[in-house]
């Protein structure tokens, strides 16, 4: 079901617009829906059937009529109409335009003729308004729904009359051109596919508005532009009267210059030197570190040669001051050896002496009696005897070995 002033789909059994906030008024009863609506067996409400025929319900659409529309000049396309069943016993023409300039639209008007199954002539519009539109540059809108005054009329020939801007400059169909059918369908030349490499690269260096709509899937340049004299073709498929595109925005110069088998060639040899210089680049880059690694190592290598030098010195130092320390302690030991030998030598000699002492002490006090003749003495000598330190034998203090053990005295 559908609202009798602004045309927008309404849910369920609202009786009022979601969208203008209109009462939902049906003939034959006051808001909401009509009498005798209900279903029966369900108890729930259902939409009213057109007098037309009971398979025909309200907000159906009697006819579809697609492809672009479009006369000389005109700042507008009709991209679709359709025919719905508005009520019970109204139909209403719907019209989905495109605002082919760069400038917002205020209202258009339309003129049109109506035509039943039989192709009769039904109505003669010379003026059908859309006002308030706001119609954003390059933009879609569905305008708002037209009643229209026979409910057997299923087609039309509509013509577009006057367009109003947003600055209150407004376009005139001097002529009265009817809207005739553009059809574009097979006149672009499809890209290959070998080239989509280098659109996109030409778009997002050239045209980033463009590459991050393909990136997102939104759009799609795959077809050549093609510049009809009167309208032009984008590479997205649009068709466009203006500078820029209707849906995608780009310059007509720009896009013409980006989408040629020339400019694929040329940005696919100059990405194809990027390339070979970015690689290039990182060869020399690596190369330069494999130089500063291979320098690092021969630097560790050489640190570590010093450090080993170094230890090496240092533990033939400490092998050296264990050896001189060694030889100073085998020296200290000779040196203390050799004193207490010279303390034992000295200990004996003087012990030697002291027997000497008390030998000759006892032998003077042996001597002969005074009375008793003196012994010969023996012809050099001084007449003294001592005795051997070492074996006791009686010996001459001339002898400087004793005659008995050998030893010397």
């Amino acid at each position: 079901m559908f609202c009798n002033k602004c045309g927008a789909v309404l849910k369920g059994n609202a009786r009022f617009c979601d969208k203008c906030g209109a009462p939902v008024k049906q003939p034959g009863g006051g808001a909401g829906v009509n009498a005798g609506s209900v279903n029966a067996a369900s108890g729930m409400p259902q939409a009213p059937v057109s007098p037309l025929g009971p398979s025909v319900r309200v907000g159906e659409i009697l006819k579809d009529r697609r492809g672009l529309l479009w006369s000389e000049d005109s700042p507008v396309s009709v991209t679709d109409w359709n025919i719905r069943q508005k009520s019970a016993d109204k139909t209403a023409l719907y019209i989905s335009v495109d605002n082919l300039t760069g400038k917002p639209v205020s209202a258009i008007y339309f003129s049109f003729k109506g035509y039943n199954f039989l192709k009769e002539e039904k109505c003669d519009i010379d003026e059908a308004p859309f006002l308030d539109l706001n119609l954003m540059p390059y933009a879609s809108m569905l305008l708002a729904s037209y009643e229209l005054p026979d409910d057997t009329i299923r087609s039309v020939e509509l013509t577009v009359t006057n367009v109003v801007f947003s600055d209150d400059t407004i376009w005139k169909n001097e002529k009265s051109v009817m809207l005739d059918e553009v059809n574009t369908e097979g006149e672009q030349e499809l890209i290959p596919a070998e080239y989509n490499p280098e659109v996109f690269r030409l778009m997002r260096d050239m045209y980033p508005a463009g590459s991050a709509r393909m990136s997102a899937g939104m759009l799609g340049y795959g077809k050549f532009p093609l510049d009809k004299k009167k309208y032009w073709l984008c590479g997205c498929g649009a068709f466009s009267i203006d500078t820029k595109c209707s849906k995608c925005g780009i310059d007509k110069e720009l896009v013409f210059r980006i989408l040629t088998n020339e400019s694929f060639e040329e940005n696919r040899a100059a990405y194809n030197a990027e390339l070979e210089r970015a690689a290039e680049e990182q060869r020399k880059a690596v190369e330069e570190q494999n130089r500063r690694l291979e320098q690092q190592r021969m630097i560790e290598q050489q640190q570590l040669a010093e450090q080993q030098a170094i230890y090496e010195q240092q533990r033939a130092m400490e092998e050296q001051r264990r050896f001189e320390k060694r030889q100073q302690k085998e020296q200290q030991r000779l040196a203390e050896q050799q004193r207490i030998i010279a303390l034992q030598r000295e200990y004996m000699e003087q012990q030697q002496a002291k027997m000497q002492a008390q030998a000759q002490q006892m032998y003077v006090r042996s001597a002969m009696p005074t009375d008793a003749p003196a012994a010969e003495i023996p012809a050099g000598t001084t007449g003294e005897f001592v005795f051997c330190a070492h074996c006791g034998a009686k010996m001459s203090s001339d002898d400087i070995f004793c005659p008995e053990c050998g030893e010397h005295v």
